[in-house]
């Protein structure tokens, strides 16, 4: 029997405009019911930096990129089970895992509009048996990610070990996994994305110090009609009927 679950807002990487280009990090999942109480989802976490073309005899790319992330998971009402263990990234990182989804889930993105209205979006089917790879793969410096176990959640952070100088941002997929399980009470909960350092970079990917190459860079930003958005990435999951 097929399962649905509800998305609000509709915050996902897929949902999003294919032109949005004020953003350095997004978010995507793939949720799987294991059984009646619990769920899985596979969270992919995207560092994009955007780029900045500078220059005129010597045109070059400097970016804007974010160094690290904050990802928080609250199951209402329900309890974590397992999930991505804290783990050392090392440069240039990759990692290549599969799994079968156990499971036929529709995904249906809700905007509300008002006490009694709503207006769904575009739905999506992952489909039992199908089977999926994740490669996770990070073009940078040395990561740690650190988590803590909240009982009704976790918490993970992917930061620059303790004395190590910032050098770069980020590129890549982050994936993290999270089951959760639920008595009878109702399967919803919360994710939550947010960029830990949004920093200028010159086209050899080092930090850009300075508060007047900053203000320039925004700039920059600005006749282009870019807007950087700083804002925590927020999705609300519910199980539909």
């Amino acid at each position: 029997m097929e399962k649905k679950l509800f998305i609000t807002p509709p915050s996902l990487m897929r949902w999003r405009l294919k032109d949005r280009v004020s953003d350095v990090l997004f978010l995507d999942f793939n949720p799987d019911f294991l059984d009646d109480g619990t769920i899985r989802i596979d969270l992919n976490i995207v560092f994009r930096p955007i780029p900045v073309r500078r220059g005129w005899l010597q045109t070059k790319d400097y970016y804007v990129g974010s160094t690290g992330a904050r990802v928080t998971f609250e199951a209402i009402g329900g309890k974590v089970t397992n999930y991505t263990r804290a783990t050392s990234f090392k440069v240039d990182y990759e990692n290549t895992y599969k799994r079968s989804q156990q499971s036929a889930v529709r995904i249906a993105p809700k905007i509300e509009t008002g006490a009694e209205t709503s207006v769904e979006l575009g739905e999506f089917s992952l489909n039992k048996d199908e089977e999926r790879t994740y490669t996770a793969k990070f073009s940078g410096s040395e990561r740690m990610l650190s988590d803590i176990n909240l009982e009704n959640g976790v918490e993970w952070e992917i930061a620059i070990p303790p004395g190590q100088v910032l050098r770069d941002y980020l590129i890549g997929n982050l994936y993290l996994y999270v089951e959760s399980v639920w008595g009878k009470n109702m399967k919803e909960g919360r994710i939550v994305l947010r960029p830990s350092d949004i920093s200028f970079f010159d086209s050899q990917r080092r930090l850009i110090p300075g508060i007047k190459t900053g203000l320039a860079m925004l700039f920059k930003l600005y006749q282009k009609g870019i807007r950087i958005n700083r804002q925590d990435v927020v999705v609300n999951f519910k199980q539909g009927m």
